[in-house]
């Protein structure tokens, strides 16, 4: 058990509404127990009367739903039955005519037809009757039994006579003017529908007709026809006062205060079943003008509301469902709405529409709400006293209890009374009594273990601290009040790690200790910290340094109590670190300053070995590519100077325009040599800084028709178009440099002849800029160049992907091009559209010395030379050569042609593979050069096909330049390897004539044949002899390293030889060392000439 100082007994609060310990507000436990019971009370009455008021309001809702469906149901019928009887008046009509009780042109009789039906009819307000001549006879109930017939001279008078109820007159005639019938609404409707139908209570609106009587009537007319012309005799017309429906709506019995009306589709009240009118009526002397109602507009305000809900609900009465119930609310009034639409063949489509307020039927769930809230209010004042006299008889012994634990808090424990006549009670007095024992001799024996604790914390050497749950002081020994200034032992209340924060110093520094990295204050958050160093501001101004460990005090369940804090003074040992600190750094000054001057050694060294490297690389990169564009130039002047010189010496015949294609092959590649040799020298001198313009008067338009004429015959031949475009402002003679002008323009133009798509175009344009600056613009079209290439072009031999595939050019063009340009004072810049147009821009200022302007002529066409034809030789020897450099090509074709081989040559794959199925070659000569890895695909086609036919005697296949990884899969396809393309000596002429021999190709040899072994003690062969034993391959790889000055590649073959040939390979080495690579090669090659 860790010992800590014993905490000071709590503070005993009397009062029950001061805060409690915890920060919160004590509660009476009267309360507590009196309060939840009334809230749950009130909760479950009032939650048990919510839930049956809505539910006897549910219960009305339904019923008065029932009643109001019921109520539109009967109006529905009684309408129906009205509506009836006008259909059975036309029936009978009808009737009478077929039967020919119908009196046909005699108007006395039709009078007394119509008095007569009316009669038999009383729901009839009046009968008409009007031919198609305007001749009418009615009959009328409305406003008084009344005659009335038009006038015989005009149409549009009419006269009404007053009758009695027998049908006799009563009064004189009245004369009133209406329009003819058959121009009325009723009579055009039976008319135009060819049967009976009942007019639009709307069109009054629309017509505001004046009439005699305030009645509104509808007008139901049927026409009369012939039955045997079809012939019309005439319209019948029966009308209905609509106060008739009013009155059979107030018949149907409804809910209180509902009432029941009927509209059409339009909004237009038709009745209700109240005493207001359903329009409004002008008179104007004895005439009248009826203006009907809309729902928003009837004066009754229940009805209104129905008009304006509906309205707002549904977009418009005509969108109205055919059968509906709706609950709403208007102006604070909530209505329950049945509609029903009223559709029969035989009446009128109308809408019926009970209406009735909630209030009305819900004035019985009121009043069963009132009882239930008057009832829950007494059961919670009985629940409420009843709560009261039982939390009294529970509080009375638990005060007790208080009192007596407020005394054990104050140090005195008095017994409490055990008889309270409650056995609950008796008990925890008992148990209480038997704990206040227990706590006298346990407070006695933790004095005594307070005393012991004190003595052992003061002998200790270094200052402790002792920090309740809280964060306070509750003790200090006397060591920890020396170093803090604190008074020693117990500390009084309110004293916390806070009260010592303003004297407490990060080590070494200004700035305060954080509050919350103290060591006291992350032990009492349960953490464990290790020695923290801190400084103490004393009084007297001094800062003692200290070490400050602080350990958390857990109880037995891990729960923190407090913390103790142990403090010691580092004063002395602080002082050694400070020296041996001085010492280190010292030391680390004088390691990181050496360091540093190594490092800048280093740094020099670095640069100086990369700027190395980077020179070497670009000496092996200039040299590889230089060597390349040499080699295959000097190759084709080798190899037509060798046919030459075997037709002067007579070993072959050619014809003598051979010879000059021979010629004029070695002066084209002594032309590109040259060229080679001039790009060189030029970029090598501007990049010196030797280059030097030679400033001139020069014509310009003369240099432009020079390079029109060039360019134009090679457009010709390689059928590409070429178009200069030169303006009209282009002056004829300017100063500058015309030479390297010429130059710039000659390279550009030929880079775009090699790149220009087939069919395509070239075209040079020529225009002024600003000042003296003239712009030269060269495009073509094709493939283009991409724009990831477009920053590194203008560098030395540096090529596009479409260069690289037709490998041709050493990549010297546009970089000599762009430096002239800017050596001249202008630019050079490129665009590209890849697999459109690609522009080069020449801009360099070039002052005109004239005024004249002139555009250069272009040259006549010549016709292009035509192509002699040979006629082939017989199948066997055939030679099929694949090199994408055609001069090198046809060098060999015309080589082999004169020792007596038929050869061809092409530049592609897919031309071969075509060639080689048409033309069946026995040998097939393939450089492995050519762009995206078309020889060996075309290698390994030849031989898929061969397989699939069952070639018995295949192609022989000699395979130039292959790639290390390439060795293997062409071993594999049975073909001859041979580093470089071989020269047109007699050496290649032994190696086709091995190939093409009568028994089959021979098989590729990658090592020498065997050795030839020299018994001992006799003399060896001499170096010519031994050669002769060696394979033709290797010895034509040999001629050709040692004629390329390839001396790696010439110890590469030296390393292929077997152990017994080291004689001739220390002599060759010999002959390397004292650079005789002549003599290798003349001694690789045959000592004679083949026939």
């Amino acid at each position: 058990m860790k010992p800590t100082a014993p905490e000071s007994p709590p503070q005993v609060r009397s009062q029950t509404t001061a805060p409690s310990a915890g920060g919160g507000w004590a509660v009476s436990l009267r309360w507590l127990i009196i309060v939840p019971f009334v809230i749950q009370l009130v909760l479950v009455v009032g939650a048990i009367a919510y839930l049956a008021l809505r539910s006897n309001r549910t219960v009305a809702t339904e019923n008065t739903k029932q009643l109001l469906q019921m109520s539109s149901q009967q109006a529905h019928l009684q309408l129906t039955n009205l509506f009836r009887t006008y259909n059975t008046v036309a029936q009978l009509q009808t009737n009478d005519f077929l039967t020919g009780h119908w009196p046909q042109g005699d108007w006395r009789a039709i009078e007394q037809y119509l008095w007569r039906r009316l009669r038999e009819f009383p729901d009839l307000g009046q009968l008409v009757y009007s031919d198609p001549q305007g001749n009418l006879r009615g009959v009328s109930r409305l406003g008084g039994w009344r005659r009335f017939a038009n006038g015989q001279s005009h149409n549009q008078s009419v006269w009404q006579w007053s009758v009695s109820d027998r049908g006799h007159p009563a009064g004189r005639p009245r004369l009133y003017w209406t329009s003819e019938p058959q121009s009325q609404a009723w009579f055009n409707a039976a008319v135009g529908v060819g049967q009976p139908t009942w007019s639009s209570l709307d069109q009054r609106q629309q017509n505001r007709n004046w009439q005699w009587s305030a009645d509104w009537v509808m007008h139901y007319a049927w026409p009369l026809y012939d039955d045997r012309s079809g012939r019309l005799l005439g319209v019948f017309s029966a009308n209905l006062n609509l106060m008739t429906v009013g009155q059979l709506l107030r018949s149907i019995p409804l809910p209180p205060q509902g009432q029941v009306f009927v509209f059409t589709d339009e909004g237009t009240v038709v009745a209700t079943s109240s005493d207001q009118l359903p329009y409004r009526v002008e008179q104007r002397g004895e005439l009248n003008q009826l203006h009907p109602l809309s729902l928003q507009s009837f004066p009754d305000r229940a009805i209104q509301s129905a008009g304006y809900y509906l309205l707002d609900r549904f977009g418009g009465f005509r969108y109205l469902p055919d059968r509906t119930s709706q609950l709403y609310q208007f102006h604070g009034k909530r209505y329950l709405l049945h509609l029903k639409r009223s559709s029969h063949p035989t009446t009128p489509d109308w809408w019926i529409a009970v209406l009735v307020p909630e209030s009305a039927f819900l004035g019985d769930v009121q009043e069963t709400a009132e009882i239930m809230l008057l009832l829950a209010g007494t059961a919670l004042l009985l629940a409420m006293g009843i709560g009261w006299w039982t939390v009294q008889q529970v509080l009375r012994p638990l005060e007790q209890l208080n009192q007596a634990t407020r005394a054990a808090a104050r140090i005195q424990f008095q017994p409490v009374d055990s008889n309270t006549g409650v056995r609950e009670f008796d008990a925890l007095a008992q148990t209480f009594n038997a704990m206040a024992a227990t706590l006298r001799l346990s407070f006695s024996a933790l004095q005594d273990s307070k005393s012991h604790l004190t003595q052992v914390l003061e002998s200790l050497p270094m200052g402790v601290l002792v920090l309740s749950q809280d964060g306070s002081l509750q003790y200090v020994n006397s060591v920890a009040g020396g170093l803090l200034q604190l008074p020693i032992g117990l500390q009084p209340l309110g004293r916390t790690c806070e009260t010592l924060h303003h004297r407490l110093f990060l080590a070494g520094s200004e700035m305060q200790f954080p509050m919350q990295q103290l060591p006291g204050v992350l032990a009492l958050e349960g953490k464990t910290v290790a020695p923290t160093r801190l400084d103490v501001q004393q009084t007297h101004g001094r800062r003692l340094p200290l070490e400050v460990l602080a350990v958390p005090l857990f109880d037995s369940e891990q729960a923190v109590t407090g913390a103790i804090v142990v403090l010691q003074d580092i004063t002395d040992r602080k002082v050694t670190e400070e020296l041996l600190v001085s010492y280190n750094q010292n030391l680390e000054r004088q390691v990181s300053e050496r360091t540093a001057a190594l490092a800048v050694a280093n740094h020099h060294l670095a640069a100086a070995r990369d700027a190395a490297e980077q020179a070497n690389r670009a000496k092996t990169v200039f040299l590889a590519n230089v060597t390349h564009e040499l080699r295959t130039p000097l190759h084709a002047i080798l190899g037509f100077g060798q046919l030459l010189r075997s037709r002067v010496l007579g070993l072959i015949s050619a014809p003598t325009d051979l010879a000059l294609e021979h010629l004029d092959a070695i002066a084209r590649n002594g032309s590109y040599l040259l060229q080679l040799i001039d790009d060189l020298l030029s970029i090598a001198r501007v990049e010196t800084d030797h280059l030097e313009l030679e400033p001139i008067d020069f014509d310009l338009l003369a240099l432009l028709s020079d390079l029109h004429e060039i360019f134009e015959m090679r457009s010709r031949s390689v059928r590409v178009h070429f178009q200069m475009a030169v303006a009209g402002t282009i002056p004829h003679w300017v100063k500058g440099d015309g030479r390297r002008l010429r130059q710039i323009l000659t390279n550009l133009l030929d880079n775009a002849f090699k790149f220009v798509g087939m069919p395509g175009q070239v075209t040079l344009s020529v225009d002024l800029g600003e000042g003296d600056l003239l712009v030269f613009e060269i495009s073509n079209t094709g493939e283009g160049i991409h724009p990831e290439e477009m920053t590194d072009i203008f560098e030395p031999f540096v090529q596009a992907k479409a260069g690289r595939r037709l490998r041709q050019g050493t990549g010297l063009g546009l970089a000599i091009g762009q430096r002239l340009a800017l050596l001249m004072g202008g630019s050079l810049v490129a665009e590209s559209r890849p697999g459109i147009l690609t522009v080069f821009r020449l801009q360099v200022p070039l002052p005109r010395l004239d005024g004249l302007l002139a555009h250069p002529e272009p040259p006549a066409r010549k016709p292009l030379a035509l192509l002699k034809t040979t006629t082939p030789e017989p199948w066997m020897g055939r030679l099929l050569i694949v090199d994408p450099l055609l001069d090198r090509g046809q060098a060999y074709v015309n080589y082999l042609k004169q020792v007596g081989l038929e050869s061809q040559c092409v530049r592609h794959g897919w031309d071969a593979l075509r060639q080689w199925t048409s033309w069946q070659p026995r040998l097939l000569w393939v450089d492995l050069r050519l762009p995206d890895g078309e020889g060996l695909a075309t290698v390994r086609r030849i031989r898929a096909i061969e397989r699939k036919n069952l070639v018995n005697h295949p192609c022989a296949i000699v395979a130039i330049a292959p790639s290390p990884q390439d060795h293997h899969c062409l071993q594999e396809l049975d073909c001859t390897l041979l580093p470089n393309s071989p020269p047109l000596c007699p050496l290649l002429l032994d190696l086709i004539r091995g190939l093409l021999a009568p028994q089959g190709p021979i098989c590729p040899i990658a090592v020498p044949v065997a050795p030839h072994s020299v018994p001992d003690g006799q003399p060896s062969l001499n170096l010519r002899d031994r050669f002769a034993e060696l394979p033709i391959e290797w010895r034509l790889a040999l001629d050709l390293a040692a004629r390329s000055a390839d001396e790696d590649q010439v110890r590469v073959l030296l390393t292929e030889l077997p152990p017994d040939y080291q004689d001739l390979c220390q002599a060759i080495e010999d002959l390397l060392e004292n650079f005789q690579l002549e003599q290798i090669a003349d001694l690789a090659q045959p000592p004679t000439v083949a026939p």
